[in-house]
């Protein structure tokens, strides 16, 4: 999708984390910017228990942390 983009071929509705990049360079333009997409839901389904392997941890700490709502 990001090739298409890029290339002018359309428009798409990408999460900033993955635009960025392109919209830091130039290649990509936020259009309708008045507009928000409606909320999603991300559910993480862990083994029961305290103990959790230090990945899965860092996991769903970067995970928290990135994909949290963000109002610009």
């Amino acid at each position: 999708m990001l090739a298409s983009l890029a290339a002018g071929i359309g428009v798409a509705l990408v999460p900033d984390f993955i635009a960025k990049p392109g919209l830091d360079d130039g290649r990509f333009v936020r259009i309708l910017t008045e507009w928000r997409a409606p909320p999603a839901a991300l559910y993480l389904v862990t083994p029961p228990g305290r103990l959790r392997p230090r990945r899965v941890t860092a996991l769903l700490d970067f995970l928290t942390e990135n994909l949290t709502v963000r109002t610009v």
